[in-house]
């Protein structure tokens, strides 16, 4: 299926989710890897096969790759990724209604955030975003230790 339109360029290491007959597409980074990351979200509507970029406004999250991104009542939850030095916890809400960026800060001590990672995965109920996996350069995460982001309370459990 080809598609034209106004596509990232950042490919390696994004994420991406089905929203209705819109693929959204966040992050990534070029080669070499690290040198040029993206923060922008791109839509690709399947039905058309047309590529654009979204226009958002407020926080958004640095330009990273490696994060994962999960969509639920019409938001979507990016969590992690790498700028390719730095490791990140930070979780970030984009309401896709209002296009606006809000990055969240749970009600935890630092203590008891997931540790910073890259490509891991995550998956949610509605009510709790899950993480599972991932790591750094310098270590991998078991999977014995699932951290859990409660979308209600917002705290990780």
């Amino acid at each position: 299926m080809g598609t034209d339109g106004y596509m990232p360029r950042e490919l390696a290491s994004m994420s991406l989710v089905l929203h209705g007959n819109n693929l959204l597409v966040f992050g990534g980074t070029g080669i070499p890897f690290g040198e040029s990351n993206g923060n922008d979200v791109h839509v690709c509507n399947v039905k058309y096969k047309r590529w654009a970029l979204l226009s958002c406004r407020g926080k958004r999250p640095s330009r990273i790759y490696g994060q994962a991104m999960a969509l639920i009542n019409g938001s979507l939850y990016v969590f992690g990724g790498t700028t390719g030095y730095i490791y990140s916890t930070d979780l970030h809400k984009l309401d896709l209604n209002t296009m606006v960026w809000t990055q969240l800060k749970p009600n935890n001590l630092s203590c008891d955030l997931p540790e910073e990672r890259y490509r891991h995965e995550i998956a949610h109920d509605g009510q709790r975003i899950y993480i599972l996996g991932g790591g750094t350069s310098w270590t991998a995460y078991s999977l014995n230790k699932i951290h859990a982001y409660n979308l209600e309370t917002n705290a990780w459990e």
